[in-house]
């Protein structure tokens, strides 16, 4: 009997525990904001455009970042302290082996899962801006212009990386989406997304960021220059050998649509295209080569001078050949 009631009193302990353990994570943060908080309040609204400009690769820092791809041209020198970053392409020894996690080259210059988180950020800026009241109409549509030219400019990344990707349009990312269901859009779905975006903002983005919010606090955001000049970059590549009709992939790689990935002839009025989106940057006289006269008097001037606008363009911020800072 006394056995009976030592078994009892531990079973009815056992259930008591259980129950406590369920209490305990079965909490309800009610101190979370929600969508609807976050984006109808301008300083919230705001944090969350900033977020998705934070995934910008920096492809101008070799250490710890994109830029260590530098490595790859031919007369790049690299120095003790960024032997980790330089080696595996400098002895080829960088492949689709190569581990992508610690503190290595290959997490630096992984767009894939960064790119496409940014993208989905976008999307969901762009379905819940609008419940911002407190900035004004012009204020709002400028944001969304900002958004997706970001979510435009991060397919690139993957483009000019990976080649076409596949392409989630406006639609929320689906998490429990299966890769067997699902399979890369073609070269050309893939530069028709990404222009039409362009095209579809190029007229509300301001020339200066100073035409509708503060120069002094928020240089650096989208202007028209920058969506047209991205346009221009993205046309070139469509027009270049390697994405219009090249050798390598006719009758090669298709999707599971049976769509070719790459054109399989080549379009030569892609390079008017790509020229003609380069001449509608020019044409904005906006921006202009940094011209600047060095203070050396001895020597070949034109060649003194050439090396000071080329420093110009390096150390100056905000020089008149700066078209996205």
């Amino acid at each position: 009997m006394k056995q009976i009631r030592i078994l009892a009193t531990l079973m009815l302990a056992g259930c008591l525990s259980l129950i406590s353990c369920d209490s305990y994570f079965d909490v309800e943060l009610d101190n979370q904001a929600t969508m609807d908080e976050i984006f109808s309040q301008r300083t919230t609204a705001k944090r969350y455009l900033q977020h998705i400009y934070s995934y910008l690769p920096l492809e101008e820092e070799i250490v710890g970042s994109e830029g260590w791809v530098v490595a790859r041209a031919d007369e790049a020198q690299y120095s003790f302290y960024q032997w980790v970053y330089y080696i595996p392409y400098m002895t080829g020894n960088y492949g689709t082996a190569t581990p992508d996690s610690g503190s290595t080259p290959e997490q630096y210059f992984n767009f894939w899962s960064k790119c496409y988180k940014a993208i989905n950020q976008c999307s969901i800026f762009l379905a819940n801006i609008d419940k911002d009241k407190d900035d004004t109409p012009q204020v709002v549509e400028y944001m969304k212009a900002e958004a997706r030219f970001l979510r435009a400019f991060y397919y690139f990344c993957l483009f000019r990386q990976y080649g076409p990707v596949y392409i989630w349009g406006d639609r929320i990312s689906d998490e429990t989406i299966q890769g067997a269901s699902i399979d890369r859009h073609t070269v050309e779905e893939n530069i028709d997304f990404i222009v039409s975006e362009l095209d579809a903002i190029k007229d509300i983005l301001p020339l200066r960021v100073g035409d509708i919010e503060s120069e002094d606090l928020w240089q650096g955001r989208i202007t028209r220059g920058a969506a047209l000049a991205l346009k221009s970059r993205v046309l070139l590549y469509a027009a270049s050998p390697l994405y219009n009709g090249c050798d390598l992939y006719k009758g090669q790689m298709k999707n599971m649509r049976g769509d070719y990935l790459f054109p399989q002839t080549p379009d030569e009025n892609k390079w008017q295209e790509a020229a003609d989106a380069a001449w509608e940057v020019i044409q904005m006289t906006q921006y202009s080569l940094c011209k600047r006269t060095s203070t050396s008097t001895t020597g070949d001037k034109k060649f003194k001078d050439g090396a000071a606008s080329y420093q110009a363009v390096m150390f100056e911020p905000w020089n008149e050949e700066t078209i996205w800072g």
